[in-house]
């Protein structure tokens, strides 16, 4: 029997918990099945009565099943288990609820803005069977915004806890232009979601603090959804045109980004360079300033020499006139001294013998 956590009533989505409480508060028919009200798909032409189920053997989560002789026709292709896990429909939820996230595959990076969601849609193929997409987003926007046009405008989510998505089912639904995108439910987080269903039920209070716990990271800029595109969608004729000019401008402006990324480069090496240069020609200017005051000093100091100098030679000439002088005073102290020395040793002959007599200004005329 296959457990489904989601069903419809009055064309809105409504979890098992909901329509338990509904149920148990005859707020909703569930008997019998003719006039059952829950079913497993909007989509009226395709839909089946669905009942809510409380969790099997008291472990894990409530589910809706089908009436006995009221499951869907043909053959769903899906390899998954019958059985929900904890994991599987908590991260469904997740992104059921998010109006927005990001998509992370390697190298791309795409930004997804919903318009509205479908959980468990059914596709069927050409014989009439079917598979079961997880969540299918219709898109309002995609950033890049060519994905949008790339992906005829839809986006189906698989969430992936143990069983890949096969590649028949990919290539199906590439074919049909619905591009998949896997996101494998970190192993860490299985284990620590299966010890919570494995021994008791899960109650709705824990249930809906998980969904919030995880809902909030995924909601945050900083986190992004690391998940796998599949295939190669076919992009339908209508929207081909717009996705290849949109993909052409987007190229052009990746182009134009790349080549202004590059000259901010160059620019910040040519600045750089440039203050490198500037920073030389201050430390010349500085020097040279240092040299210039080094060669004011030295003009300063010759011009103190050369003061000097003329201060020395005018002494200098000064000393030689006044060494003339002193050596014409000490010829004159020589003469008086002689004349003194023959009056005092020839006292009779000084009456007879008048001897020459230099006076201070001639002593002074021979000096010069």
């Amino acid at each position: 029997m296959v457990e489904k956590f989601y069903a419809y009533y009055n064309g809105q989505r409504i979890n098992a918990y909901e329509a338990i409480r509904k149920r148990n508060r005859s707020e909703i028919t569930t008997s019998p099945v003719e006039e059952a009200e829950l079913f497993d798909s909007p989509q009226i032409p395709d839909r089946y009565p669905v009942k809510p189920v409380s969790a099997r053997n008291g472990k894990g989560l409530p589910y809706f099943a089908y009436y006995s002789g009221f499951a869907p026709v043909g053959t769903c292709l899906d390899t998954r288990d019958n059985k929900e896990t904890l994991a599987h429909a908590l991260f469904r939820d997740v992104f059921l609820r998010l109006i927005h996230f990001t998509i992370k595959d390697w190298n791309k990076r795409v930004f997804v803005l919903s318009d509205n969601v479908t959980v468990d849609l059914r596709i069927r193929n050409s014989e009439g069977n079917y598979y079961i997409v997880d969540v299918m987003f219709r898109l309002k926007k995609t950033d890049p915004y060519s994905y949008y046009y790339k992906w005829n405008g839809y986006l189906a989510l698989e969430v992936v806890v143990t069983t890949r998505v096969t590649k028949n089912k990919v290539q199906d639904l590439s074919e049909k232009g619905i591009q998949i995108c896997s996101l494998k439910v970190p192993g860490t987080v299985v284990d620590k979601l299966s010890t919570l269903g494995d021994v008791d039920a899960v109650s709705e209070a824990e249930y809906q603090k998980q969904v919030s716990l995880y809902r909030y990271l995924y909601e945050s800029n900083k986190l992004e959804a690391y998940g796998k595109l599949l295939g190669q969608v076919k992009t339908k004729n209508v929207w081909k045109d717009k996705y290849q000019q949109m993909k052409l401008y987007e190229e052009q402006e990746a182009d134009m980004l790349n080549r202004i990324k590059k000259a901010k480069i160059d620019l910040s090496y040519i600045e750089e360079k440039e203050r490198s240069i500037q920073s030389d020609i201050n430390k010349l200017e500085q020097k040279r300033q240092s040299i210039q005051t080094e060669i004011d000093d030295v003009q300063e100091m010759k011009a103190t020499i050369s003061t000097i100098t003329s201060e020395n030679e005018k002494k200098a000439d000064e000393y030689d006139r006044l060494g003339k002088r002193n050596k014409s005073l000490a010829k004159t102290n020589e003469d008086l001294k002689k004349i003194i020395d023959y009056y005092e040793n020839h006292p009779f002959k000084s009456m007879f013998i008048k001897p020459k007599i230099n006076t201070m200004e001639e002593s002074d005329k021979e000096g010069e």
